[in-house]
């Protein structure tokens, strides 16, 4: 399966500006559950739902992602932070964590020439593994981005948090190190080819 990871990350930040320019709500939150597995044909990946932030799975779907994770006093589109967690497939050009964050990284000094990146220190996952983190400034709309990419068998598990100010990305920093933290691999991959949506390899 060709993953979408370079071309989704740019998507999801082009829909993330347009949706809170336009005041779009798509919101059907539900409560956070202790957490949310995500699947791929290569892999899954467990995280924990940030505490006191809820879920939504209608939202992540719009953005090309499985599910969305904000603040529960607020709404997807009022939340002055919001993470995701994704997956992207090894392969050509993306064999590891390293190469996917240059590609990325090329795909967006495309399209924001004038982006800031500060690399942050590595954070550790559940399993003892090391992520490798950025901060990315200079988005549209003054966003500021975490993107955390961690290696893994057959995929590479890339953890992001989206802040519309400097204060909420700092207030949301504690919360974006307990995410990394909790993330694991699984070795349970969705069958993409079979007729039942829910049907998984193990």
């Amino acid at each position: 399966m060709p993953s979408r990871r370079t071309a989704g990350f740019l998507i999801v930040l082009a829909l993330l500006s347009t949706a809170f320019g336009q005041r779009r709500d798509l919101d059907r939150a539900k409560p956070a559950a202790s957490g949310t597995v995500i699947y791929s044909e290569e892999g899954a990946i467990l995280v924990k739902v940030p505490s006191g932030w809820v879920t939504n799975e209608r939202n992540g779907r719009v953005l090309g992602i499985q599910c969305t994770f904000y603040p529960a006093h607020s709404s997807w589109i009022n939340a002055p932070s919001i993470m995701y967690p994704d997956i992207a497939t090894k392969g050509p050009g993306q064999t590891s964590a390293q190469e996917l964050m240059e590609k990325d990284l090329k795909g967006l000094r495309a399209i924001y020439p004038k982006i800031t990146i500060a690399k942050a220190e590595d954070l550790p996952t559940a399993e003892g593994k090391k992520a490798k983190v950025r901060y990315i400034y200079g988005l549209d709309h003054g966003f500021i981005n975490a993107t955390a990419y961690v290696d893994e068998p057959r995929i590479i598990a890339v953890l992001v948090l989206n802040s519309k100010t400097k204060k909420a990305f700092n207030d949301s920093l504690p919360l974006f190190r307990e995410f990394v933290a909790s993330q694991r691999y699984m070795d349970v991959r969705f069958d993409a080819a079979s007729s039942n949506s829910n049907k998984v390899r193990y």
